[in-house]
């Protein structure tokens, strides 16, 4: 199994609604680079609030896990 398809089928998951609270998905045409979108969850500190991250996917995936950058702010 290619890991091109891996992805894809990664990101097919998330379309479907499997994540009702989250979104994920490549950035323009590069498979390897993702945006992710979490919403805060109700009736917590974070309720409203809209987080984004940036998530890099190694040649090597899934033999070496993804990296992660969180774009938003986030406050104590």
């Amino acid at each position: 199994m290619s890991k091109d398809y891996r992805l894809q089928q990664r990101e097919v998951a998330i379309a479907n609604g499997s994540m009702a609270r989250q979104s994920a998905g490549p950035k323009g045409d590069n498979i390897y680079e993702w945006r992710s979108t979490i919403l805060g969850p109700p009736g917590s500190v974070y309720e409203g609030g809209v987080f984004f991250l940036d998530i890099t996917f190694s040649p090597d995936y899934p033999f070496k896990p993804p990296k992660h950058l969180y774009v938003s702010y986030l406050q104590d």
